[in-house]
């Protein structure tokens, strides 16, 4: 069983498509005090959640619950949001959210909890540390009602056109990387929305599936980089995890930073020279002992994750 909470990305909000969902593959919703179950055929508001749990279903074939609590428009940081534990209504997603639990979660203890909000933060151009803490302080608070402490898995919201998006898509990771209640199930950095907020179409909310799918199998995001060795102009980066098969994206040269003992270096190129291998081709030979040649790559906004994918699209 998993638990989803969010705003519309979580809803699905955007594109069209049906999904057809065996009978023993149950979803549920919880609203206004009840659970309700959704109808085996979805029309064109469908998140990611359904084909994330088709994916499940598909690959063991076993019975896969979901209990959403989320809507569209709900914000986190601002006095009166929905999310905000200090100035929630008795209806807000907050305390739905939490009653969802004094209801059994439909008589069972959930798996796996997922986080995909902030848009409405960003909208409203909440800080990155803002933001971190109003996260980690409403889930302590809801920790203290539900008695649950399972990590929460977060999604990051889309690096579109909203202005202060960055700062929220930091406040997720830089929490996911030092706070143990939660986890980067996925970054969407690498995911194009239909509007400048949504990723509507069925394959960019696929993507989201896929890679959320590898975090709580324990195949983790993958690709992860493992080794490498230089050659005259040339960084060779091997990697292990994900499904192998790298492709570079339409943008293969952005994101990465070299060095070495003379100073900066130009990325020219980038070719997958093996199915779990980089080559980065540099402006001049790459000088220097192993500790002072290096390679980065920043994933995330700089890149927009157009750099590389594995065959799994992630």
């Amino acid at each position: 069983l998993a638990v989803g909470f969010g705003q519309s990305n979580m809803v699905g909000t955007g594109g069209s498509l049906t999904l057809t969902v065996p009978s023993t593959h149950a979803s549920i919703c919880y609203g206004a005090g009840t659970f309700y179950a959704w109808t085996a055929t979805f029309g064109s508001q469908v998140s990611w959640v359904l084909l994330l749990l088709q994916k499940i279903y598909d690959t063991y074939g076993v019975p896969v619950g979901m209990v959403m609590q989320a809507l569209g428009s709900t914000g986190l940081t601002q006095s009166g949001d929905s999310w905000n534990p200090a100035t929630a209504s008795s209806g807000s997603q907050y305390n739905r959210s939490r009653h969802m639990f004094d209801a059994g979660c439909g008589a069972q203890s959930p798996n796996h909890i997922f986080w995909h909000q902030g848009e409405n933060d960003a909208d409203a151009l909440a800080s990155q540390a803002t933001y971190e803490a109003a996260l980690a302080a409403m889930k302590d608070a809801h920790d203290t009602y539900t008695g649950n402490t399972l990590p929460w898995r977060v999604v990051s919201i889309g690096p579109g056109s909203v202005t202060g998006s960055l700062a929220i898509r930091k406040a997720l990771q830089n929490l996911a990387s030092n706070d143990d209640d939660f986890l980067l199930a996925c970054t969407t950095a690498h995911i194009p929305t239909v509007d400048g907020v949504h990723f509507g179409s069925q394959a960019n909310k696929q993507i989201i599936a896929n890679e959320v799918y590898r975090n709580i199998i324990g195949s983790g995001r993958g690709p992860i980089y493992s080794s490498g060795s230089v050659s005259g102009s040339t960084f060779i980066l091997n990697f292990t995890g994900g499904s192998g098969n790298l492709v570079v994206g339409a943008s293969p040269t952005v994101g990465w930073t070299c060095t070495d003992s003379t100073g900066s270096l130009t990325v020219t190129g980038v070719s997958a020279t093996g199915p779990n291998q980089l080559t980065l081709t540099c402006n001049r030979t790459i000088t220097g002992s192993a500790g002072q040649r290096i390679a980065k790559w920043c994933y995330g906004d700089t890149g927009l994750g157009l750099t590389i994918k594995d065959s799994d699209a992630t």
